[in-house]
């Protein structure tokens, strides 16, 4: 099901959008839609279902790993010093 929505928007973010939309081969209407619907439904949450599935894989794999700044920088100095 498909509502009409009048909405206010600056001539000028308008005119960018659509210009977006036509290098990327999607209406003005498309864009707002997609874009609408990536939005969390509550303060906080993702749309796990808006990910593409090699992103929702990787989602939570380093939860417990021990892994600090310190860390970090050792392993950047090892790979690139």
């Amino acid at each position: 099901m498909q509502t009409e929505v009048v909405i206010t928007l600056d001539t000028k973010i308008v005119q960018q959008a659509q210009q977006y939309a036509k290098i990327h081969g999607k209406s003005f209407s498309q864009l707002i839609a997609d874009y609408l619907a990536i939005l969390p439904i509550e303060e906080g949450q993702e749309r796990e279902q808006q990910l593409p599935p090699i992103t929702r894989s990787l989602r939570g794999i380093l939860r417990h790993a021990e892994l600090d700044e310190q860390t970090y920088h050792r392993y950047l100095e090892e790979k690139y010093l």
